[in-house]
């Protein structure tokens, strides 16, 4: 029978057909124990985009008693989507449907393409919004063209990355005004009264401190969500070292140690993100006062060669092995527990933002160096 359609083609098989192949998919060895071990959504469509099996996934999170009460739906029909019961057609032939996200790559599957595509959809009975990543493959079974698409919950990510959001932006801009404040009052404070002015500088430094961590955090969240920008400048390796010098020079005297930059440093400009590289030295800078101890000596160096442009940070101390060769894994760290980023973020924001590559060598003759190395130019 014939029926109208908005998008989508809307005629189905018939429900003797369906068990058929329905049929014939459990006879596969070992297929429906996979797709019940994936830990999404899962449906096994036909050519009409009806479905012939869904995973034990799906009937968990919808409360669906089996198999039964979706064979032969579509997908939009067995989640309820509102849009679903608007035409004759079902799910696919609304006017709404030429914009949804998991009807473009069901489509697109059954020409023959894997497809993935987001989608949004609000269920009927409860007023619930889905938020899904739906993916779409084709595949042959005895001559005959089938499409398994999964539909995995991205609801919980974007509400956290927005509330990751907030909480960057409102904490910072509290940690810039209590530094804007400090500021001030150390400007209205005379020289006279050194002790108080002493107390607010180290309020200062500390706030300082505070709000450049959270900026690194927040840096290196929008990195790992694929949301950071970068943004080229010009750098200059002599300037930049030296501001790296001065910036950290406070740590250096909590440990009486020093930092000196090379005194065969290069002196050149290049073309990167001044952010992110001050972010990665400062991390390593950051690392080496930790490993140091009292009056020793972090090196700053950087050298030329071969149109790239390489920087350096050394301390005299040797990491273990147990250090040494899980340096860059996420988690790992020396420190208190959750404090395993530092490293990490180094070679992350390193090789997948500044197109650059990041060793190091911890032996005794050596001490611990890390070698940043970037292209001459990241335009």
């Amino acid at each position: 029978m014939y029926m109208e359609t908005e998008f989508a083609p809307a005629q189905r098989t018939s429900k003797n057909e369906l068990l058929e192949y329905s049929q014939k998919f459990y006879e596969l060895p070992f297929v429906k124990g996979v797709l019940d071990a994936m830990p999404q959504i899962v449906f096994l469509l036909n050519e009409n985009r009806q479905i012939l099996y869904a995973n034990s996934i799906f009937f968990d999170i919808f409360g669906i008693a089996s198999l039964d009460d979706v064979l032969g739906l579509r997908p939009g029909e067995a989640v309820d989507c509102v849009h679903a019961s608007k035409s004759e057609g079902g799910c696919g032939t609304t006017p709404n449907c030429k914009y949804c996200g998991a009807v473009l790559a069901i489509l697109k599957g059954l020409g023959g393409e894997e497809a993935v595509n987001e989608c949004n959809i609000i269920r009927k009975a409860d007023g619930a919004a889905l938020n899904l990543r739906v993916k779409a493959v084709p595949f042959d079974m005895k001559g005959e063209n089938y499409l398994i698409v999964s539909a995995e919950d991205l609801g919980h990510q974007k509400q956290l990355r927005m509330l990751e959001k907030i909480f960057f932006h409102d904490v910072l801009n509290t940690a810039c005004g209590i530094e804007g404040i400090s500021r001030l009052l150390t400007d209205m404070i005379s020289d006279e009264n050194s002790q108080l002015k002493e107390m607010i500088n180290a309020l200062l430094d500390g706030i300082t401190e505070l709000a450049d961590e959270i900026r690194s955090q927040r840096d290196l969240k929008n990195a790992v969500n694929n949301d950071l920008v970068v943004k080229p400048v010009k750098i200059n390796t002599s300037v930049t070292l030296q501001i790296l010098a001065n910036v950290y020079s406070h740590f250096m005297e909590e440990k009486r140690c020093s930092v000196v930059i090379e005194d065969l440093a290069c002196n050149t400009d290049f073309v990167s993100d001044k952010t992110l590289l001050i972010r990665v030295l400062g991390n390593l800078i950051k690392n080496a006062i930790e490993a140091s101890g009292e009056d020793e000596k972090i090196t700053l160096g950087c050298s030329v060669d071969d149109n790239q442009v390489r920087l350096w940070v050394h301390n005299s101390t040797v990491m273990p092995d147990e250090v040494r060769l899980q340096i860059f894994q996420r988690s790992f760290s020396t420190r208190s527990s959750g404090r395993g980023l530092g490293t990490f973020s180094v070679k992350f924001l390193t090789e997948r933002f500044l197109k650059g590559s990041v060793e190091f060598v911890s032996n005794n003759q050596a001490g611990t160096i890390f070698y940043i190395t970037l292209p001459m130019s990241l335009n």
